[in-house]
């Protein structure tokens, strides 16, 4: 440590080492703000909710009556649907900027290019029915398409978050993530 007398001295160098302070500041607040929380897909959803479940009050005996295709099992099966398409997402969630594992579900795409798809927990959810409840699923929109190695591959997401839902005919998200990048998960 340097001790300088004098008040005007003094001053300079306070001056001084503010001014590395302010340069070098942006740069840490740049690398903290890069870091992103990863997320599990159990995050997503509300602590105290349960995915609706139509069958849960029938029993065995009633759920053998059911035939495919009649008119109890659509009644059943649609209750289900609109329930799963409106399911809480949780609002603490929104903008933050987060890390989340998934397979990828293409909505617009060029060759093997994926600039929108849907992620979600597990493989063929969305391409087989009923789709997973919306909490349970992300709209994402890549800043620059990502190159699929195929729809068996895992993925990491990092972007930022939003309670924004967004309909879809392959499956109602609950969420939309802006990604700033997408990679093999590893």
């Amino acid at each position: 440590m340097i001790t300088i007398t004098g008040k005007n001295i003094t001053a300079s160098i306070s001056i001084v080492m503010l001014a590395v302070l302010l340069v070098c500041l942006p740069a840490g607040i740049q690398a903290a703000s890069d870091e992103a929380r990863e997320l599990q897909w159990e995050d997503l959803m509300p602590k105290d909710w349960m995915p609706f479940d139509p069958w849960s009050d029938l029993d065995q005996s009633q759920i053998d009556k059911l035939t495919d295709g009649s008119a109890e099992e659509k009644r059943l099966m649609r209750q289900y649907i609109e329930a799963q398409s409106s399911a809480p997402v949780v609002g603490a969630l929104d903008g933050q900027r987060v890390r989340l594992p998934g397979y990828v579900v293409p909505l617009d795409y060029e060759s093997t290019d994926v600039s929108e798809f849907l992620l979600v927990p597990y493989f063929g959810a969305c391409i087989h029915v009923p789709p997973p409840p919306s909490n349970q699923i992300v709209y994402v929109k890549a800043k620059t398409p990502y190159s699929m190695n195929g729809m068996f591959t895992p993925v990491w997401v990092t972007g930022t978050l939003t309670t924004q839902a967004v309909l879809n005919l392959v499956g109602d998200a609950g969420y939309t993530l802006t990604a700033t990048k997408v990679e093999p998960y590893e």
